[in-house]
């Protein structure tokens, strides 16, 4: 029984969780048809690596800037907090993605709560996924400028 009472309560969870509808009108994201905050987008035409999305709160306040960005072919997402609480790197959610998959990822991890950051998910956003991309080009750029100056040592 008590399994059942686990199980269900699991499913209803789940249930309530997916029942979200994330819109986009206006320069609001919408979530069940209320808003929940702000969007803008500069710079975003087709596979454009610079461009980038401010999320702001009802009152204009900017909370998060996300900079589409490439490394090797490879494109990805950089999440700066405001206030400096993080900065988070992830992969298109999408192949090309648009500004409601940017608005589905903010309202699905949690990121805005009550107009304002939620501390607790950004921490846990910024932990899961660090600066991956940007640690492995600075490690490229050291490596290739190591490598110069070994060639301009043998050269003299």
């Amino acid at each position: 029984m008590k399994y059942i009472v686990i199980g269900i309560s699991m499913l209803l969870f789940t249930a309530i969780a997916q029942g979200q509808t994330v819109d986009v009108k206006d320069n609001k994201i919408l979530v069940d048809g209320k808003e929940f905050a702000m969007i803008e987008e500069l710079g975003c035409g087709f596979w454009d690596p610079g461009c980038t999305y401010y999320i702001r709160n009802s009152k204009g306040k900017t909370l998060i800037i996300i900079v589409r960005r490439s490394f090797e072919n490879t494109f990805y997402l950089r999440f700066s907090f405001s206030g400096g609480k993080g900065i988070a790197e992830t992969p298109f959610p999408a192949l090309n993605p648009k500004v409601k998959d940017i608005a589905q990822m903010i309202v699905k991890t949690n990121l805005i709560k009550d107009d304002e950051l939620n501390e607790d998910e950004i921490q846990n956003f910024v932990q899961a996924h660090g600066t991956f991309y940007s640690d492995i080009a600075k490690s490229l750029n050291r490596q290739n400028k190591n490598k110069q100056k070994e060639k301009e040592k043998e050269k003299q």
